[in-house]
């Protein structure tokens, strides 16, 4: 009884994670972005990956189960590398025509515009603002359309050189790059003096007890449901999850530190 009840969260949770990639591939698929024979090989795949887990023996359900994981990992990030990449490949092509454009046509002010901004869009802003001039300057009439914009690349351009200010968590005053307490109001930034601060404006010792009783309750939930799966498949996501949420401490600690006053 206790290996079927253990199995079935096994099961679930390989489900759960080959239906990420299995539907990444169709989704390419249906796009033309793979061929149908490799999406069908890959199915064919997870499908024994699947079969391994619900009856296979316990080393080869965890290797199965560490390869089905795996590829929920990595597919998103084969997904947004694939999607860069053919964005990358669309802008070059805009790119080109519109030098093409101007090769054969000089003084054609939209493709000229389409190519500052273009420009503009890959970080060149000081060629994106010499051709926006020059049109705004052969064709004063588009300077209502675009003048704003161009005024905007200028600033944009004069920030570069400005050193990175940061914003107070307590008093949102802007504040020098190294600073360690707010110039305005003293807040310390990132320290145990910070956190106490931050424990205060957020509700003082009601804050304390609130974040317990959450800890508390996502721990014992977490606590039961893992202890349906083997050890070696726990452990992991123990060890992910104590992580994941240290992470989020220390920057619920350091507070809006970066954030503009809104």
């Amino acid at each position: 009884m206790g290996g079927v009840i253990t199995g079935v969260p096994l099961v679930v949770f390989a489900l759960i994670l080959s239906a990420i990639p299995v539907i990444k591939l169709i989704h390419w698929a249906i796009d033309g972005e793979i061929e149908g024979g490799l999406v069908a090989v890959a199915l064919v795949l997870y499908l024994g990956l699947l079969v391994s887990v619900m009856a296979g023996p316990n080393v080869v359900k965890i290797v199965a189960l560490v390869l089905i994981l795996g590829g929920a990992l990595a597919f998103p990030l084969l997904g947004s590398a694939a999607s860069a990449k053919q964005v990358e490949q669309m802008s070059d092509e805009r790119l080109r025509s519109y030098v093409i454009a101007l090769e054969s046509n000089p003084n054609d002010p939209v493709a000229r515009i389409a190519l500052a901004q273009e420009l503009e869009k890959r970080g060149d802003v000081e060629q994106a603002i010499e051709h926006l001039e020059w049109v705004l300057k052969e064709h004063p009439r588009l300077a209502f359309q675009h003048q704003r914009t161009l005024e905007s690349w200028k600033r944009q351009l004069e920030r570069r050189d400005t050193p990175d200010f940061f914003y107070c968590h307590m008093c949102h005053a802007e504040q020098l790059p190294g600073a360690t307490h707010c110039a305005q109001c003293g807040a310390a930034f990132g320290t145990a003096e910070g956190m106490r601060e931050r424990l205060y404006r957020e509700g003082g010792p009601k804050a304390v007890i609130r974040g317990f009783v959450v800890t508390v309750l996502v721990v014992g939930l977490g606590t039961l449901a893992l202890l349906e799966l083997p050890s070696i498949v726990a452990g992991p996501i123990i060890l992910g999850a104590l992580i994941v949420g240290a992470v989020l401490f220390l920057g619920w600690v350091g507070g809006d530190i970066g954030k503009p006053a809104d």
